[in-house]
């Protein structure tokens, strides 16, 4: 057989054993999507939204769209039960977000030891979901570590906190940090969650890279201090015990974030607490507040 006959064969065969592909998929389900917290001494805060279609339009119009604002949200402590109310979200004298707030004087507040009850009526359903706040954590010690540029600077670096982990299995945390002055409002660091698998019972060092506020476009987000905080900034950390429940979430949410665009990646369901087939978490945060002062300590790799 010629060399040209051999491939036209060859074309032909892997041309007839192709198929047009027309994959039937679901119709689209508008489904409620939960984003709510309530942190030791501060009231709920909760915010609602409606589901995308992957495959439909998406702009700035769409998404205001899909925010909730005729919900009914109530918040129950087992004693009290709070309606809370739409709100605008006020963070360094400037409108952040809206939500479902609890009244800052007579609310409902986080208190460790209680277990609390979201429901939400909306359209005909009601949704709820239940998080336990057990005790904070406290941290040993804090400091700033440099990043090293070169001799001759040392103003770029991370914070370094150092705790001791109590000698009981099934811990699980997340950190949140804001700058003072800096940051309108506390920000998640990116894998901020971690479970007490390896670190039961003994004292652990964390590194926290600067987490980065949602679609920055300011130069120290984009050139080569993204993710350094500077010397001399003043940083409140937000370190909160949270469930397992509360960790599958926002665990689950990191690995989809991760493997995004990795066609070898492995596949991850978003885990939720929410009743009634809703999407998303309430969590209770045994949090505990510490102002650090990033100061001169001890450099990386000395």
């Amino acid at each position: 057989m010629k060399r040209s006959t051999y491939l036209l064969f060859l074309v032909l065969l892997v041309s007839s054993c192709q198929k047009d592909v027309d994959p039937k998929l679901p119709p689209f389900e508008e489904q409620i999507v939960v984003d709510g917290s309530i942190f030791m001494n501060e009231v709920a805060k909760v915010k609602l939204s409606k589901s995308f279609d992957y495959f439909g339009s998406f702009d700035s119009a769409t998404v205001f769209g899909k925010i909730i604002t005729d919900a009914i949200v109530n918040i129950s402590d087992g004693t009290r039960t709070e309606k809370l109310n739409l709100l605008p979200v006020i963070s360094n004298n400037r409108i952040i977000d809206i939500a479902y707030l609890g009244n800052p004087i007579t609310g409902i507040k986080g208190q460790a030891g209680r277990t609390y009850t979201l429901s939400i009526d909306y359209q005909g359903k009601t949704y709820t979901a239940e998080s336990y706040m057990t005790s904070p954590v406290e941290l040993d010690s804090a400091w700033f570590d440099f990043r090293k540029l070169g001799d001759d600077d040392d103003s770029l670096g991370f914070l370094k906190v150092k705790f001791f982990e109590p000698a009981t299995t099934g811990d699980f945390y997340r950190s949140f940090a804001k700058r003072i002055t800096k940051d309108s409002a506390f920000l998640t660091y990116f894998n901020s969650v971690f479970e007490d698998k390896f670190i039961n019972g003994r004292n652990f060092e964390l590194t926290y890279t600067r987490p980065i506020p949602p679609n920055s476009r300011a130069a120290e987000d984009e050139d080569f201090r993204r993710r350094h905080y500077f010397l001399d900034d003043t940083v409140i950390l937000s370190f909160s015990r949270i469930g397992r429940k509360e960790y599958d979430y926002y665990s689950s949410v990191s690995n989809n974030i991760s493997a995004n665009g990795n066609p070898f990646s492995t596949p991850y369901n978003i885990s939720s607490n929410i009743s009634n087939n809703g999407i998303g978490i309430f969590c209770a945060y045994a949090s505990r507040l510490d102002t650090i002062m990033l100061r001169k300590g001890k450099k990386l790799n000395k």
